[in-house]
């Protein structure tokens, strides 16, 4: 079985951050802002690098509505699934991801192999929200996703990748109160290690 690898090892401090943000409408239907799975772009499409390994280290998800109208809302769970233009009938996570709330720099820690070329990634929200009194100033719901990706064309790491062989990353490093380090403690170590991935205020591309 396949493990986590370690973030902070070769080839992630040394790979660029990659992000991947789009946007998809629920268009108001019946009193309902209805999300109907159409595969859609990323901004700025990214196009991914042939025989490459895309490793996803973090999501977040929001809509243009205050989060607790949003979520008191919800009549069918909104279901985001991610796809590439080569294979776009078979979602490249094993399951949907639910979006019933807002999230923040959520953990993924999912590698896919891209073999094709060219390809760019797609994704697609269903889903039903009710257009309650507290939405009634919406005439449509605006969702924006986000994914980091580490984008991984290390030979090695690939190849062990698709073989399954990874092993333990080791202990992560400890915090300052005894603890584990945070994710947001792992990147900031990769920032100062590598200059060309910087971490202010949120993760950026290199300069």
């Amino acid at each position: 079985m396949r493990v986590f690898p370690d973030i902070l090892s070769t080839p992630f401090g040394k790979s660029p951050l990659t992000f991947f943000v789009g946007q998809v409408t629920g268009q108001l239907i019946g009193g309902n802002f209805v999300f109907d799975g159409t595969q859609t772009q990323f901004l700025a499409p990214h196009p991914l690098v042939p025989q490459s390994v895309y490793f996803f280290w973090d999501f977040n998800f929001s809509v243009d509505a205050v989060e607790a109208n949003y979520t008191a809302a919800i009549t069918t769970v909104p279901l985001l699934s991610v796809y590439t233009r080569a294979n776009p009938t078979q979602p490249i996570f094993r399951q949907p991801f639910p979006v019933p709330v807002y999230y923040e720099n959520k953990t993924l820690y999912q590698g896919i192999w891209n073999h094709s070329s060219p390809n760019e990634l797609l994704f697609g929200i269903t889903g039903i929200v009710n257009q309650t009194a507290e939405l009634l100033q919406n005439s449509k719901l605006v969702a924006t996703v986000q994914f980091t990706a580490f984008e991984i064309t290390e030979r090695d790491y690939i190849s062990r990748f698709m073989d399954g062989l990874d092993v333990a990353p080791p202990a992560p490093p400890k915090g300052p109160f005894g603890q584990d380090g945070s994710a947001g403690e792992k990147l900031a170590k990769a920032s100062a290690e590598n200059p060309g991935m910087r971490l202010e205020g949120g993760l950026h591309l290199p300069a």
